[in-house]
């Protein structure tokens, strides 16, 4: 046992001397390091040395040539990301929906009530950014041009038209007693272009017009004889811009606002006219007092009837219930609504639906996403535009 315990004893002296050598050899080389030590240059350090290079023009060229700094990924410096139709800016703490100009040189970004704001971006350079009373469309030309549409404040402006230069200098504003339906800007930024929604207002009612970004002014305002377009080409050449519809039909003013289609559009409603007449009626509205009515209260009387009981409706009723949901779009206590203004445009797509009036439903729930996204309608619409275009191609 005493043996036992005496070779424990020589192993653990053993093990403390070679700890106390280890230990003394380790501060050696500590010393030998703060001697003689190593310079590491780390990523941050890296960085710096590179900023002050690029903060002194002597050595830009250089700079230039070796670094790996490429202006292309600035926005990871700025921390600029898209995200589908959005577009993330950090720098401004800034978020909202961008266009960017056809030759994809600038982005015109617009965030809606409550920021309000725009950001005009040239490549990765924020040239402008600024505050802008509730923007809802946002279109930018090759030159940096600029439109804003914004809603209006109340009943007597329901919208202002605004056109910007690159510089951020306001070059037209259109105050308007109607809400804006839809507008456009030709590719080169030369004119612009904006259709009026229906509104009591005749002056602003349901009217096109059309504007020269040069000269700063409105060129003319017209009632456009078609109707409401979806979009619009601009042929600064021959000066001639073509309304584009729904069903790929077109039609053209010259840039002195004369409706160069007549004939067409004529021949046209005489072959419309027949298949409409079934749905004549729908405009007469003399059976109805409507001076007694409150429109909030048929809306929610109108919408309840469409969610419970539509397709149990006869034909009667369902074209009595069109009736009434288009005379509300006259109603500022529906139209200034957005919910409500959405909804009615899709109910009056349900019913139209229903009475299988198919083209005639997808112009209301187009109508109805214009105004809100999130109205409900986006698989419909779809399913809508593909059984159109198949049914036109089978003829």
């Amino acid at each position: 046992m005493l043996l036992l315990i005496g070779i424990l004893l020589i192993i653990l002296l053993i093990v403390l001397v070679l700890f106390f050598i280890n230990k003394k050899n380790n501060k050696k080389d500590i010393k030998k390091k703060v001697k003689n030590p190593v310079k590491k240059i780390t990523g941050t350090e890296d960085f710096k040395e590179k900023n002050k290079s690029i903060s002194n023009p002597e050595n830009n060229n250089k700079i230039n040539q070796n670094s790996n700094i490429k202006r292309r990924n600035l926005p990871y410096r700025k921390n600029i990301t898209f995200h589908g139709e959005y577009i993330d800016i950090d720098e401004l703490d800034f978020f909202g929906k961008f266009n960017k100009s056809p030759n994809n040189i600038y982005i015109l970004a617009y965030s809606e009530y409550p920021k309000n704001k725009y950001v005009l971006i040239k490549k990765e350079e924020i040239l402008i950014h600024g505050n802008i009373e509730r923007p809802s469309h946002a279109l930018v030309a090759n030159n940096g041009n600029f439109i804003i549409n914004n809603w209006g404040v109340s009943s007597n402006l329901r919208a202002i038209f605004t056109v910007f230069n690159k510089q951020g200098v306001k070059i037209i504003k259109e105050e308007l007693k109607a809400n804006i339906y839809n507008s456009g800007i030709s590719h080169d930024g030369r004119y612009a272009i904006c259709q009026t929604c229906k509104s009591k207002y005749e002056a602003d009612s349901n009217k096109l017009l059309f504007f020269d970004l040069i000269e700063n002014k409105l060129l003319w305002k017209t009632t456009p004889i078609p109707g409401p377009a979806e979009s619009y080409i601009f042929d600064t050449e021959n000066k001639i811009i073509t309304l584009i519809y729904k069903d790929h039909k077109e039609y053209s003013y010259n840039f002195s606002g004369d409706f160069l289609d007549q004939e067409q559009w004529e021949e046209e409603l005489s072959e419309n006219s027949k298949s409409n007449n079934q749905l004549e009626f729908i405009e007469k509205d003399n059976d109805i007092d409507w001076s007694n009515i409150d429109p909030s209260e048929l809306f929610e009387e109108l919408e309840e009837e469409n969610k419970t009981r539509l397709k149990k409706l006869s034909k009667e009723e369902s074209l009595s219930n069109l009736k009434k949901l288009k005379k509300l779009l006259n109603y500022e206590d529906i139209t200034e609504v957005k919910y409500k203004h959405a909804r009615t445009y899709r109910y009056i797509g349900e019913i139209l639906l229903e009475l299988d009036k198919k083209k005639e439903a997808l112009e209301n729930f187009e109508k109805a996403l214009q105004i809100s996204k999130r109205v409900g309608v986006k698989r419909i619409t779809k399913k809508l535009r593909k059984e159109l275009k198949n049914d036109k191609l089978k003829f």
